[in-house]
């Protein structure tokens, strides 16, 4: 994938609006007829779309399976109490109706073409391998370089990075080291302190220098990562602990059912000996099964928990009993 077309997938993060609010007692959400308005302060009232009542249901802490029994005029009362005592938040409005509301306002913009630009500055011929949207109009993009490293024999995988930003602000940039495998296209990220880099606001710095040296140092943590990974394929996983071991895995991930079974079916097709081998089960499921940003980071994250050096033991089910 090249710079215009990851601009491509982009481009509905980038048509909306953004206000702070900093000063939310003045803030007030009213019902009319059948929809609800967001004032946010003394000034002009927004229609509250579909999904901006969603993210009113998050901000405020009611579920959502709770929160569409509820009646609008409690609706009403519910928002204005929780928007007006949480302190400072976000409005993401599009088309003049509120989309979202996100606490907080201390974040940092990332235009996406400067972004793009500052990857391919820190990684050497690089490919843009996919584009993955978050919540909050923020979004995940996959990169590789051409760096070659091999876990075993025939396996070879390439060396790159993850980064998250929101080109409106919404979130804190981050940057984790991004692996994947060439024979399988799955990727995978590692949890642990070396690959992972996060930009605070406090921390004086330019962004665009936070991009430019993270994502080169999680370019070049593939070396520690491919070695946890070549420790993992010596932890054999006995017949009788891999069903054990798999569903341990599928909870934590919180697989959607179909995914899940899709999984169960690849190890059964194929059993899995070691841990690594395991792990891959999950990495296979972010990279080829799983379509939504969420779901695709949250199993990211369970199998870079499993292989971490630090976290394994805890993670896995096996190693309890051993």
């Amino acid at each position: 994938m090249n710079r215009v077309q990851v601009m491509e997938r982009l481009q509905p993060l980038l048509n909306v609006q953004v206000r702070d609010v900093q000063n939310p007692e003045f803030s007030r959400v009213a019902s009319s007829e059948d929809t609800l308005i967001l004032r946010p302060s003394r000034g002009r009232s927004y229609p509250i779309a579909k999904e901006g009542i969603e993210s009113l249901l998050r901000f405020t802490g009611v579920p959502e399976h709770l929160g569409k029994h509820l009646r609008l005029p409690t609706l009403e009362k519910v928002f204005t109490e929780t928007i007006q005592t949480k302190g400072a938040y976000q409005v993401i409005m599009k088309d003049g109706t509120v989309v979202d509301i996100i606490p907080g306002t201390e974040r940092q913009a990332v235009p996406p073409e400067r972004a793009l630009e500052v990857i391919e500055q820190a990684i050497p011929d690089v490919d843009f391998h996919r584009v993955l949207e978050l919540p909050h109009f923020t979004t995940a993009i996959e990169v590789v370089g051409v760096d070659e490293h091999p876990v075993q024999k025939g396996d070879l995988v390439r060396a790159g990075a993850e980064v998250i930003f929101s080109p409106i602000g919404t979130v804190s940039p981050r940057v984790r080291a991004y692996v994947m495998r060439l024979a399988c296209i799955n990727g995978a990220t590692s949890s642990d302190d070396f690959g992972n880099f996060s930009y605070g606001a406090g921390d004086g710095g330019s962004v665009w220098n936070f991009l430019r040296t993270s994502v080169k140092k999680a370019y070049r943590a593939i070396g520690p990562i491919v070695a946890r990974w070549q420790e993992l394929q010596n932890e054999n996983i006995p017949p009788e602990q891999r069903a054990e071991l798999l569903e341990g895995l599928i909870r934590r991930a919180r697989l959607p059912n179909k995914v899940a079974d899709a999984v169960r079916a690849m190890a059964l097709r194929e059993p899995f000996d070691n841990a690594y081998q395991a792990m891959n089960l999950l990495t296979h499921a972010s990279s080829h099964l799983l379509t939504e940003g969420r779901d695709v980071l949250r199993a990211r994250e369970s199998a870079a928990l499993f292989a971490s050096e630090s976290q394994h033991r805890r993670i896995c089910p096996v190693c309890h009993r051993r």
